[in-house]
């Protein structure tokens, strides 16, 4: 989420900021009332502290108390620069996941040169799969970014390729990072810049997505997290899946294998999981993010890959939250925690669920426990977890409880 300043300049619009009560971070509650009267609130845990402003956080929406609405959960970036077409970066990776018209996931990757002289998109390439219908390597893309507002960063995006069309409302947030959503379907996401010659990626990389998977013939929610070793064209490593149909399952990538990238940064993978997984780079890597991923499968995974360069547990301050739940009965939360050396996880969380409402300042408290190769558990009390580090941030999942379930992402503050 992007909080545009257009939408908080009503006197309506509040927010408030403060320590959680164990002092690990700061917490934080906004509401915002748009210009049309949509009033919205939210939590999140802020992170990036510098002087007394933040440059990140956690962030989830916080106005279902019934649990009969949506939850939504995802990021918070500090808008820097000017906003004008000439501040846009030469190239850019992107990725939006939800929902077409009818109701189908959907997912996208690709990636897009853009001239910062007059806005024009050129070489655009795309995977699109809308619940497993598969778009596959679209290339040749022209369009079009205007209408930057020199205020707030929004403008528009449009390009098009082989009959498929990308229409978006976007914010910049700086030369690096721009977010993006649909005008054609409830979906969104963002773009990162990135290079335009790409080399092989080598080396230990963790992968997340989120997709939908069936339970007993409803849709719910499904997770993949892997640890993923490349090198020359060759693939190995975990692949972790669950959803609560299926449960948890662990498979060792055997004979996987990756494509060279081409000009788009574009990298097929064979046998690394049930789902497929096409990656664009991120090169070099921003938000720590090396690629953006989608998947082929009927439940639209989509997600991303961070380089791994090393895999020692990270310990201090944290903020933490869900990665975007794709399915609205998951429970999001965003929080702020203290790890300790020996993987001591304490913390405060606000919480926003379809089987609970809204809880405020919940303490958390879990036990991280990670192996050599940075893989492991983040557990709570009487539950099971899958968790890896990239060296810097854990990712993790819960599972067995049965609660649907959502990647967590915890970061330094």
């Amino acid at each position: 989420y992007t909080i545009a300043p257009y939408a908080t300049a009503t006197p309506v619009s509040l927010y408030t900021v403060g320590l959680d009560p164990t002092s690990s971070g700061n917490l934080g509650c906004v509401m915002l009332t748009t210009s049309v009267g949509t009033t919205m609130s939210f939590r999140f845990s802020l992170g990036g502290v510098s002087g007394g402003i933040a440059s990140k956080g956690r962030i989830v929406e916080f106005d279902n108390p019934s649990g009969a609405g949506t939850v939504a959960s995802g990021i918070m970036s500090r808008q820097t620069g000017t906003f004008a077409t000439s501040s846009l970066s030469p190239a850019y990776a992107f990725g939006v996941d939800g929902e077409d018209l009818t109701g189908k996931p959907i997912a996208a990757a690709g990636s897009f040169s853009v001239s910062s002289a007059n806005g024009n998109i050129s070489s655009a390439s795309a995977d699109v799969d809308i619940a497993g219908t598969n778009s596959s390597a679209l290339s040749g893309g022209t369009g079009t970014i205007t209408g930057i507002s020199a205020t707030n960063g929004r403008g528009t995006a449009s390009f098009s390729m082989s009959g498929t069309t990308f229409a978006w409302t976007i914010y910049i947030v700086n030369a690096n990072q721009v977010y993006l959503i649909s005008t054609a379907s409830p979906a969104g996401g963002r773009a990162l810049a990135t290079s335009t010659s790409f080399s092989a990626p080598s080396g230990n990389y963790v992968a997340y997505s989120t997709g939908i998977s069936s339970c007993s013939g409803t849709p719910c929610s499904d997770v993949n997290l892997a640890r993923l070793t490349l090198n020359s064209g060759a693939a190995s490593g975990t692949v972790w899946d669950y959803s609560i149909s299926a449960g948890e399952s662990s498979a060792a990538v055997s004979g996987g294998t990756y494509t060279t990238p081409g000009l788009s940064g574009r990298v097929a993978f064979t046998n690394t999981g049930s789902n497929g997984l096409i990656s664009y780079l991120v090169s070099p890597a921003v938000d720590g993010i090396s690629s953006i991923t989608v998947g082929t499968d009927a439940g639209a995974h989509f997600g991303y890959m961070a380089a791994q360069p090393t895999t020692a547990a990270p310990s201090g301050q944290f903020i933490y939250g869900t990665l975007d739940p794709r399915y609205n009965t998951v429970t999001t939360y965003a929080g702020t925690a203290t790890i300790t050396p020996g993987g001591a996880f304490t913390g405060t969380e606000d919480e926003s669920s379809q089987s609970g409402g809204l809880l405020s300042a919940v303490a958390a408290s879990r036990t991280v426990t990670l192996g050599p190769n940075g893989t492991g558990s983040a557990s709570v009390a009487n539950g099971s977890s899958i968790a890896v580090t990239d060296g810097t941030r854990i990712f993790w999942f819960d599972f067995g409880n049965g609660a649907p379930p959502v990647i967590t992402i915890a970061e330094p503050q």
